[in-house]
């Protein structure tokens, strides 16, 4: 099941934000990192991506970034 959600990602409120319920991958576009990061936020080494695309997609790096939820 996928929903759109408004939520508030590293203190920035996003408008329309794809929850794919059945999915173990998430991905921001470059752009959207830009306006998420904060000083101290640097991109980490990552694995490639198997079996999203033909071969391997290497992605420029991972994140771990505060996510919360409000019915307002």
């Amino acid at each position: 099941m996928a929903l759109v959600v408004s939520p508030t990602i590293h203190n920035i409120k996003m408008k329309r934000v794809l929850v794919d319920m059945g999915t173990s991958l998430s991905i921001i576009s470059p752009a959207a990192f830009d306006v998420l990061k904060a000083p101290e936020m640097k991109l980490q080494p990552s694995l490639p991506f198997i079996g999203v695309t033909l071969g391997h997609t290497w992605p420029l790096g991972h994140v771990e970034l505060s996510v919360t939820f409000d019915d307002s």
